[in-house]
């Protein structure tokens, strides 16, 4: 019995011993259910266009033409392709690799022969690429940028809601980054500097000295003698001159 988290597959193989051992180890993975099975291009062309399935295996040198000749048929008559894994001895290596440049768009991975060996490895390999394929069909919505922010500091992305940022502070000089706190205390480095967060934000950001950015929503208390602010973590921030006329008119309307 086939089940539903099982990928349904075609294996298309001129050499019955090598077709024969490719669908055992198919079937006995668990993970892959074979439906049908080709020796020639002829057989393989009626096979792919009458059982649709989740992947097809597919061996390079066929009777009666070639997997780039199959691919192409296929192509121009419409059939829908599954994604292909072109199964391949090392001496063919070079027009797998042509395959794989030709027809991106359905062949996604090499399955060179023999592969008992590193079998497991192929498989998690193969099913990854399932997996990223059939993502490819959805519609996804990014994140609205006024309730996460992408905070990058070299090769990492921290995905932040805005509202969490309590303030944020220019990084050691020179270095053109910035340290931003969490209203849990965390900090977290960017790449970017002050005034290039700041355009990455909402607007009730506010860059209240030279160093100094807050969340107006953070705001405790306001200390107009002093000139200084106190946000909810218990930060203190003075109001550079400069930026005061702008903060009253932000903060009093």
């Amino acid at each position: 019995m086939v089940s539903d988290s099982m990928y349904k597959a075609l294996v298309i193989e001129d050499e019955i011993m090598a077709r024969q051992e490719l669908i055992s180890a198919l079937n006995e993975d668990g993970q892959f259910a074979v439906q049908g099975e080709a020796q020639n291009v002829s057989q393989a062309y009626d096979l792919v266009k009458s059982t649709p399935v989740d992947v097809l295996f597919l061996d390079i040198g066929l009777p009666g033409g070639n997997a780039f000749y199959l691919l192409s048929e296929l192509k121009k008559n419409g059939v829908n392709i599954p994604p292909v894994i072109i199964v391949t001895a090392n001496t063919e290596f070079e027009y797998a690799k042509k395959l794989l440049n030709n027809h991106s768009d359905v062949v996604i991975y090499i399955l060179n022969k023999p592969f008992w060996s590193s079998w497991i490895q192929h498989c998690n390999n193969i099913i990854e690429l399932l997996l990223a394929r059939s993502q490819e069909s959805r519609e996804y919505e990014k994140p609205n940028p006024d309730r996460f922010v992408s905070i990058q500091f070299g090769r990492k992305s921290f995905m932040v809601d805005p509202t969490e940022i309590v303030f944020i502070q220019t990084g050691n000089k020179g270095k053109g980054m910035t340290v931003i706190t969490l209203k849990s205390n965390v900090e977290l480095n960017c790449s970017l500097s002050l005034s290039r967060m700041l355009l990455n934000l909402p607007p009730f950001f506010f860059q209240i000295n030279r160093f100094e950015a807050i969340n107006l929503y953070c705001i405790s208390l306001i200390d107009h003698g002093n000139k200084e602010v106190i946000l909810e973590n218990g930060h203190y921030c003075s109001i550079g001159s400069a930026f005061y006329d702008q903060f009253l008119k932000v903060t009093q309307g």
